[in-house]
């Protein structure tokens, strides 16, 4: 239960930074991905780790990778 709460602070600290520090990039990307599209994305992904039968360090691991993934886009 206590690293649940964590991994869910940290969730909502990562998707927050995320938009804090991309919110000007993102605007004139050249993919033009829609908004709609991108929380959609992202939303599965970090569901699908949250989700997953593995350890906590696992998913932490997997949570930093998505959001250097998306941090760049």
């Amino acid at each position: 239960m206590f690293i649940r709460c964590h991994l869910k602070s940290f969730l909502i600290f990562a998707v927050s930074s995320f938009f804090f520090m991309t919110g000007h990039n993102y605007l004139y990307s050249e993919e033009g991905i829609t908004p709609e599209k991108f929380i959609s994305s992202l939303y599965s992904e970090i569901n699908e780790v949250v989700s997953q039968e593995s350890s906590n360090s696992e998913r932490v691991s997997r949570m930093i990778e998505l959001f250097d993934y998306y941090v760049d886009v």
